[in-house]
């Protein structure tokens, strides 16, 4: 399981050679703090590896690899009042919390 930050992600799925052979195993993206999608730094990064991603997994190369049913999940614990800025960027809509930790509002 590939665990890289988005800048590191980005640059393997870039400039590697053998990077298809790892991206082609990749069934689910977790995006952690999603609301960097608005930072001017960090969220064109973000965005690019994210669409980077469902471009890959739409490609009839790798039919019948876990990528071509990639699956993505955004996580942000700060989120919850911007909510509908990352929605459109990621084609979906946000969903209510699993789990909240206690003492957690």
């Amino acid at each position: 399981m590939p665990c890289r930050s988005s800048s590191r992600w980005d640059s393997f799925t870039r400039f590697r050679r053998d990077a298809q052979g790892v991206v082609s195993r990749v069934g689910l993206l977790l995006l952690d703090e999603i609301h960097l999608l608005n930072d001017p730094g960090r969220g064109p990064t973000l965005e690019a590896v994210v669409a980077r991603m469902r471009t890959l997994s739409q490609s009839a190369d790798v039919r019948g690899t876990p990528i071509a049913a990639l699956r993505t999940v955004s996580l942000s614990a700060t989120i919850r009042s911007n909510a509908h800025s990352a929605g459109p960027s990621l084609a979906h809509r946000p969903s209510p919390p699993l789990h909240r930790a206690p003492g957690v509002s």
